[in-house]
C-alpha cells in the first residue's frame, strides 16, 4: 500500500502527498492470485489471445467504525485478507478466476484447460465438489494440478519475478520530490 521511504518530484507550491499509512513499520502486505494461460498467435503472428486472464486481490471492503482526520465514520476503506485459507482460495477460484477464464478465453481454441497450482497447504483439493460443478459447465474441462516438485515452472515466482515488477513500476510512477 506504501514504502518505507518513497521519492517524488514537486512543484513549489504543489502540495505533498498524503501517507495514510499510520506506521511506516507496520505497512500492511495485500496477496494476490493471478491467471495466465499461454498466448495464441495466428498463421501471421497476428496475436488473437495475449494470454492474460487477472490479477485477484485478496481485500475486502469495510466501514470505518470512527472518524478520524482522513475520513469520516461509515466510509468504506479496503482491507487486506490477514489469512488466506483454504475457503478463501476456493471462493476466489469459483467466484472470480474460472469465471474470468469462461470470459475471455478464445472460442476456437480448446475447452480442456489446466490449471497449476503450487502444492501450498491453503490451495483446494483437485476432488472439491464445489470446484469440479462450476468448472463442468458451459462445455469447458478445467482440472486442477499440483506443480511437480523441483519443478522451474513456478520457480521464477521465487527468484525475485514479483519483486522486480514492483521496482518497474515504482520507477514509472515517479513523478514528484518528497522523502516521507
Amino acid at each position: 500500500m506504501t514504502r518505507t521511504t518513497t521519492k517524488f518530484y514537486m512543484l513549489p507550491n504543489e502540495p505533498r502527498p498524503h501517507r495514510a499509512c499510520q506506521s511506516k513499520r507496520f505497512i500492511s502486505k495485500i496477496m494476490f492470485m493471478e491467471a495466465v494461460a499461454r498466448p495464441r498467435y495466428d498463421k501471421d503472428g497476428v496475436v488473437l489471445f495475449d494470454g492474460k486472464i487477472g490479477i485477484f486481490p485478496f481485500i475486502y471492503e469495510a466501514e470505518a467504525l470512527r472518524s478520524s482526520k482522513n475520513r469520516e465514520k461509515g466510509t468504506l476503506e479496503v482491507k487486506p485478507i490477514e489469512s488466506i485459507t483454504k475457503e478463501i482460495i476456493k471462493q476466489c477460484l469459483i467466484e472470480k478466476v474460472i469465471p474470468a477464464i469462461k470470459a475471455k478465453w478464445p472460442l476456437d481454441a480448446s475447452r480442456r484447460i489446466y490449471i497449476q497450482k503450487d502444492n501450498a497447504k491453503p490451495h483446494i483439493s483437485p476432488q472439491d465438489l464445489d470446484f469440479l460443478n462450476v468448472v463442468k459447465s458451459d462445455g469447458f474441462d478445467i482440472d486442477l494440478v499440483c506443480q511437480p516438485p523441483n519443478s522451474p515452472d513456478l520457480n521464477i515466482l521465487d527468484l525475485g519475478f514479483f519483486r522486480s515488477i514492483q521496482t518497474l513500476n515504482i520507477k514509472s510512477a515517479s513523478n514528484l520530490y518528497l522523502n516521507l
